[in-house]
This record gives structure tokens, C-alpha cells and sequence, in this order.
């Protein structure tokens, strides 16, 4: 888990950190979401894709839906990648 947190290489993210006054401005974080998935994790005792499935995927009918990672051989011919310009995400 530290090793996520601090970016290490098999975290392929960078390291999290507190870069600006909270409140004082709207920004995405991702890294704030990382530390929320780990908390359910750790409170629910399950890793992350179930958690998902069970409390977000299936109850929206979202069957095509996953956070499995290597990505299921069935999803690889249907799947959307995103896009993002920074180096580090291609």
C-alpha cells in the first residue's frame, strides 16, 4: 500500500500528495480515489472489481462493465480505451 501511495513504478501513478489548501479550489483527484478504493478494501475485505460488481456494476445492470485487471480475454475485442496527452499514460 505505501508503495502505491508513493509511486512506485508498479503503481504506474504518481506519488500522492497534498499540493494545494483544501477547499480553496475544485481539482480532480486522483490519487483521493485511490486512497478511498483502499479503504474499502480494507473494510470490506474484498478486492476492488468485486466490490464493483457487487455494489455498482450489477445493481445498474452495467454487464459489460469491469475493473479486472489483466482484462478478461471476453472484454478484450469490445473493450474503449481512454485518452489522456501525458507521456506517462500511453
Amino acid at each position: 500500500v505505501v508503495e502505491i501511495l508513493n509511486g512506485d513504478k508498479k503503481a504506474a501513478s504518481n506519488k500522492v500528495v497534498i499540493n494545494s489548501e483544501p477547499k480553496k479550489e475544485w481539482r480532480y483527484s486522483g490519487g483521493g480515489y485511490m486512497i478511498v478504493q483502499m479503504v474499502l478494501m480494507d473494510v470490506l475485505k474484498k478486492d476492488f472489481e468485486n466490490i464493483a460488481q457487487q455494489y455498482v456494476f450489477k445493481p445498474l445492470g452495467m454487464n459489460s462493465s469491469t475493473f479486472q485487471q489483466p482484462l478478461p480475454i471476453d472484454f478484450q475485442k469490445r473493450f474503449s480505451n481512454g485518452y489522456s496527452a501525458a507521456a506517462w499514460y500511453t
